[in-house]
């Protein structure tokens, strides 16, 4: 007997090969997180829980009837866990502007992630909810809804004086189609310029190229869209020359319902047809909004009989006009792709002059704000 426990000792004191261990069944961690519910105004969330997802997702709602939206997920390394409004932060996500709803997408490892709501104008309670994994997305182009407009920041108080390229490795729908927004602080120098060059399998090329005005003036330049995937897109500011003043620059994108002819229309509508009283002009007027103008995409004139004039101002200058007796009895038609837009804080009016003593006049419009 003694022998037999002495035997039992000596194997369990001796080394055996290590094998692997049983530690539990191991999946990617998740997070799920409200990070604002029904709120009515701008507002910074607190920090999301960290267990360490790589892959963050969020996506708000509110009903009908708000006037702009700029919802983003921002990050920060050193921050502090207790309010997450210290420390410096960064925006990790695309700008999600969609007035009734919409998400927006970041991906990387950060040790602080918060929601911030920038804008919510005549905020009818918006809610948000986030969702975080620790994976990589297959497919980031199917997350946003066809009607979303999304906006990649591409500087900010960046110097006039001098050049910039910024690469954008992956657009929200592969492709380039949409906005630039140009946002001077200052005159700009005569002959600077903006230019887009995207790079393919088979190499690089600039596909467009932008003269900007030296007023001091929000300017914005519509975005083809390209035939091809592509791998990536670069915008370069070149300068005309010194300055001391800045500027910051968006890329808006837009999906490809966005990108297509006018018969593919993005939100929010504003379509209409109107008939006038006789001997009396008529006119549509798109209103522009926080953050949103006005784009006009179609129009259809016609009078009961005798002549008149179609014009489109922008801010009460004239932008685009028939000649003036062009408008006749046969409905008259023009389209524009990408739409005819307003500028910043104008509003887009489409008039139908007289059509003559005793005579009516009908105007159709096809229209966004967006």
């Amino acid at each position: 007997m003694k022998r037999f426990l002495f035997l039992m000792v000596a194997l369990a004191a001796m080394s055996w090969p290590a094998g692997a261990q049983f530690i539990g069944y191991v999946s990617p961690q998740g997070v799920v997180a409200t990070p604002f519910n029904a709120v009515f105004a701008p507002a910074i969330s607190g920090c999301i829980l960290n267990e360490g997802q790589t892959v963050h997702f969020l996506s708000y709602t509110q009903p009908p009837g708000g006037n702009g939206v700029q919802i983003q997920l921002e990050a920060s390394y050193n921050s502090d866990s207790a309010t997450c409004t210290t420390g410096t932060w960064q925006i990790i996500s695309d700008q999600g502007s969609n007035l009734t709803g919409g998400a927006v997408l970041a991906v990387g490892y950060y040790p602080f992630i918060r929601a911030h709501l920038v804008v919510c104008g005549i905020c009818q309670g918006l809610t948000a909810n986030y969702s975080g994994i620790s994976s990589a997305p297959s497919n980031l182009f199917g997350l946003y809804d066809p009607s979303q407009q999304s906006r990649k920041v591409i500087a900010t108080q960046a110097s006039m004086g001098s050049g910039l390229n910024q690469t954008i490795t992956s657009t929200p729908y592969g492709s380039p189609a949409g906005f630039l927004v140009y946002v001077p602080q200052g005159a700009t120098p005569a002959g600077s310029t903006i230019s887009l060059s995207v790079s393919y399998n088979s190499g690089s090329t600039t596909f467009a190229s932008f003269a900007l005005s030296a007023l001091n003036q929000i300017q914005i330049f519509p975005t083809p869209s390209s035939p091809n995937a592509l791998f990536s897109l670069t915008v370069a500011y070149t300068s005309g020359g010194a300055s001391a003043s800045v500027f910051s620059l968006y890329y808006v994108f837009l999906s490809p319902a966005g990108s297509l002819p006018p018969s593919a229309q993005p939100m929010t509508l504003a379509n209409s047809e109107s008939t006038s009283a006789p001997n009396t002009a008529v006119s549509v007027t798109l209103s522009h909004l926080t953050l949103a103008r006005g784009h006009l995409f179609s129009v259809g004139a016609r009078c009961s009989a005798g002549t008149a004039q179609l014009t489109v101002t922008d801010g009460g200058t004239a932008i685009w006009s028939t000649g003036a007796t062009e408008v006749g009895t046969t409905t008259f038609t023009k389209s524009w792709n990408p739409g005819l837009a307003a500028g910043a804080n104008n509003n887009l009016v489409i008039t139908l002059g007289t059509c003559g003593v005793g005579n009516t006049g009908t105007l159709d419009v096809q229209a966004s704000q967006i």
